[in-house]
């Protein structure tokens, strides 16, 4: 599980309700355009620490042939957006799904 804080791209967007769909947008679609085999899974409305986010799921190939799953909370805070990042190869994905909840 990793954490990141990203302050440059969410002083970029306007605020308001659509701001996190906005944010990820851009965000997953940077992660197509680089990533081989991109899949989109779902997308949701959640919560992270009583605060509305969005909630991504992917997949993508490795060069080595491995397939990646990944599942990421957008939250705004103030001036910033917390990512909070689980990934894992797919075959282990659901072992490490715990932690999330």
């Amino acid at each position: 599980l990793v954490i990141t804080r990203d302050y440059a791209s969410a002083r970029a967007l306007p605020a308001g309700a659509e701001f996190l769909e906005r944010y990820a947008d851009r965000q997953l679609a940077e992660a197509a355009r680089r990533l081989g085999g991109y899949e989109p899974l779902g997308r949701a409305p959640g919560l992270v620490g009583g605060r509305r986010a969005l909630v991504a799921d992917a997949a993508w190939s490795l060069p080595n042939g491995w397939r990646v799953r990944q599942r990421q909370a957008f939250v705004r805070l103030a001036d910033r957006v917390v990512v909070l990042t689980l990934t894992a190869r797919a075959e282990e994905f659901d072992a490490h799904a715990p932690v999330w909840a």
